[in-house]
C-alpha cells in the first residue's frame, strides 16, 4: 500500500515534458498554464496535442505546407472556441461533405496560426465543383461564406461548454480577417446543391490566402440522388420585432432571411394590420411577398373577449384571399394555470370558434384538462408537465408542436430544463438540430421558438464581430436568459443556430423521403434497417432528455438514410 501511494506521488509530481520550453512559451500561453479548456483539458495537453497536429500536417502536406499556419476543418454542429489550442476538429486541407439535391450543406473552416505567430490578413473565396467523370457544375454562386463573430456570455449557465465564454454565432459578410495572439480565423462555408444537379461525386476548392501564403481547401461533395423540396412541409415559428419602426423594406428584408433558412416569421401578418381597418394594401403585400419565400404560417392581431369581433374585417378578407389555412391567432392569456385555463382560454376558444370557426387558435402552455377545447394548436414545453410521450399521448383534437422557451411559467417540470435540447447561444449545436427528430420520433407537427429577434444583445464591437449577452429576468420567470429571444442580430444577419435549425428541418425532409420510399426497398435488412431509422435510433436519442451530443449520431444517421435512397433511386 505504502508502496502505491509513493508511485501515486512521484507520478503526480514528476515533470511533464513536451518539446516547447516552457520558458520559451508566448505570453500569452503562459497566463492560460494553469487553466483547461472547454473539454477540460489541460493546458500542457493542449499545447502538446497541437504539436502533435502541426507536426502531422506538416508531413501531410509537405511542400504545400504553409510556413505561419495549419488548416482546420469541423463540422457544422461543433461550436468552436476562438482559442486555437482548443481546437477539436481535423487538421487537413480537404473536407468532405454529401448533400441531397436542393439541400444546404455546411461545415467549418480554421485557420490556425502556428505557436507564437500570427496572421494580419486571412481570406477565403469560393470556387467551383465539378462532378468527376461528368459534365455537372455547381458554380462558385452556390457557395455562401461567412465571418464568425462571437457573443460574450456572462453569468453562464453552461460555463463548462466554452471555456472562455466567447460563443461563435453572428456570421458576417465575407472579408478579410486576423488571427492575433491565440486566436484562429474561423470562416463558415455554406453550399445550395442546385435542384437540377446531377447526382455523383463533385470536387472542387476554396481559396484560401493568409498573408500572402496561398493554399486551396479541397472539397469532395457527393451529391445524393434525391431532391429535398423548396421549403420541407414543418412550420418554424418566431416572434419578431421591426429592427427600425416603420421601415417596412427593411422588415421584409429580415423576413426574407428568416424564410431563407425555415423559418417562420409570425409577424409577417400580425405587424402589417391594425384593427379597426379596411386597409389591406400593407397587409397583403407583405403576406404575399412571405408566401412567395415559403411561408407556411402567419399570425394575426389578438382580441381579447370585449374585442372579439374586430377581427371580421380581417377574417373575410383571409377567406377572400384563401388564406385562413395559413393564419393563426394566439390565445388570450399567455402560459395559464390549470384554473385560468378552464376559465379564461376556453371561453376565449368558445367565443372565437362561433365567430371565425376557420380561423386556428394557438397557445403556449402546460397540459390541462381538456387542452383541446382551448385551442387548436398547442405549444408543449418539452420539460413541463409529464413529459413528451404523455403530451403526444394527451393531446385530444389539438394538434401538437413543441415549445423551445428558456423558461416557461405556471408549470411543473419532469426533468430539468437543462437536460433538453434548448435554442439559446450557449447550448452545443445538437441541441438546437434535434429538435426536428424528436418532432418525428412524437408525431409533433411544427415548433415555435421565442423568439427570432425580441430581445438583442449588446453589440460591442464596430464591426458586428463581438457582442455581449447578459439579460437576467425576475419574478415570475427568475434566471438567466442568454440568447433566449433572439436567432437573429440586427438588423438581418444570420446566426450559426439558424443554420443548424435549417438543417434540422432538412433532416426531417430525409425523414419524409425515407418513409415515402420504404415501399420501393425490397432488400429486407435494408428495409430493417429503414424501418429502425424512421423510428429514431439510440444513436441519435433515447428520449428528450437523454440523447447523443456527439453529433455523429445525427450526421451518421443522415448519411445512413442518404445511401439508402441513392441505393432505392438507382434501382
Amino acid at each position: 500500500m505504502k508502496r502505491t501511494i509513493a508511485v501515486l506521488i512521484l507520478a503526480m509530481t514528476a515533470p511533464l515534458i513536451f518539446s516547447a520550453d516552457i520558458k520559451k512559451l508566448p505570453d500569452a500561453e503562459k497566463a492560460i498554464m494553469d487553466s483547461g479548456d472547454h473539454w477540460r483539458l489541460g493546458f500542457y495537453d493542449q499545447v502538446r496535442r497541437f504539436e502533435a497536429a502541426e507536426k502531422k500536417f506538416k508531413e501531410t502536406l509537405g511542400p504545400r505546407a504553409p510556413e505561419k499556419f495549419m488548416i482546420g476543418i469541423q463540422n457544422s454542429l461543433d461550436k468552436t472556441p476562438a482559442n486555437k489550442y482548443a481546437f477539436k476538429g481535423n487538421y487537413t486541407d480537404r473536407v468532405k461533405i454529401t448533400a441531397a439535391r436542393n439541400e444546404y450543406e455546411s461545415f467549418q473552416v480554421a485557420v490556425i496560426p502556428y505557436m507564437g505567430k500570427e496572421l494580419n490578413e486571412v481570406t477565403i473565396k469560393a470556387g467551383q465543383l465539378k462532378q468527376s467523370g461528368g459534365t455537372g457544375v455547381i458554380g462558385d454562386s452556390n457557395m455562401n461564406i461567412y465571418c464568425v463573430g462571437r457573443v460574450k456570455i456572462i453569468n453562464s449557465i453552461r460555463p463548462a461548454a466554452m471555456s472562455d465564454q466567447l460563443w461563435p454565432d453572428p456570421l458576417l459578410p465575407n472579408k478579410a480577417i486576423s488571427a492575433k495572439k491565440m486566436d484562429l480565423a474561423l470562416f463558415w462555408i455554406e453550399i445550395k446543391v442546385p435542384a437540377d444537379a446531377v447526382p455523383g461525386d463533385y470536387t472542387g476548392e476554396l481559396k484560401l490566402s493568409a498573408d500572402g501564403e496561398m493554399v486551396p481547401v479541397k472539397i469532395d461533395l457527393h451529391v445524393f440522388n434525391f431532391t429535398l423540396p423548396d421549403r420541407v412541409p414543418f412550420p418554424v415559428a418566431v416572434w419578431t420585432n421591426n429592427p427600425v419602426k416603420g421601415d417596412m423594406d427593411l422588415y421584409r428584408k429580415m423576413f426574407l432571411e428568416f424564410l431563407k433558412h425555415g423559418i417562420d416569421p409570425l409577424n409577417a401578418g400580425k405587424d402589417t394590420w391594425k384593427i379597426d381597418s379596411n386597409d389591406f394594401t400593407e397587409f397583403d403585400k407583405t403576406v404575399s411577398f412571405c408566401l412567395e419565400q415559403g411561408l407556411q404560417v402567419f399570425e394575426i392581431p389578438g382580441v381579447s373577449e370585449k374585442n372579439s369581433e374586430k377581427l371580421k374585417p380581417l377574417y373575410g378578407h383571409l377567406a377572400e384571399k384563401k388564406w385562413l389555412d395559413k393564419a393563426i391567432v394566439y390565445t388570450n392569456a399567455d402560459e395559464t394555470d390549470e384554473t385560468t385555463y378552464e376559465t379564461k382560454n376556453i371561453p376565449f376558444y368558445q367565443e372565437m370558434k362561433k365567430l371565425y370557426p376557420e380561423l386556428r387558435i394557438f397557445a403556449a402552455t402546460e397540459h390541462h384538462n381538456n387542452i383541446d377545447k382551448g385551442c387548436d394548436i398547442w405549444l408543449n414545453d418539452l420539460s413541463t408537465g409529464r413529459g413528451m410521450d404523455f403530451a403526444s399521448k394527451n393531446k385530444g383534437n389539438a394538434t401538437l408542436w413543441n415549445y423551445y422557451c428558456g423558461l416557461p411559467i405556471n408549470c411543473d417540470l419532469s426533468a430539468p430544463l437543462e437536460d433538453a435540447p434548448q435554442m439559446m447561444v450557449e447550448r452545443i449545436g445538437v441541441e438546437h438540430r434535434l429538435p426536428f427528430w424528436i418532432a418525428w420520433k412524437y408525431g409533433v407537427k411544427g415548433i415555435f421558438i421565442y423568439a427570432g429577434n425580441d430581445a438583442v444583445p449588446k453589440k460591442i464591437a464596430d464591426d458586428g464581430s463581438l457582442w455581449e449577452e447578459n439579460r437576467p429576468t425576475h419574478w415570475p420567470y427568475s434566471g438567466y436568459l442568454n440568447g433566449d429571444g433572439f436567432l437573429m442580430y440586427p438588423p438581418y444577419v444570420p446566426s450559426i443556430r439558424m443554420k443548424i435549425i435549417r438543417d434540422g428541418l432538412e433532416d426531417y425532409g430525409y425523414l419524409m423521403e425515407l418513409q415515402k420510399r420504404l415501399p420501393q426497398i425490397t432488400d429486407r435488412k435494408i428495409q430493417e434497417k429503414a424501418e429502425k431509422i424512421l423510428e429514431v435510433p439510440d444513436q441519435v436519442m433515447i428520449d428528450t432528455h437523454y440523447f447523443n451530443h456527439n453529433p455523429e449520431g445525427i450526421l451518421g444517421t443522415r448519411e445512413e438514410i442518404g445511401g439508402i435512397l441513392d441505393a432505392v433511386t438507382k434501382k
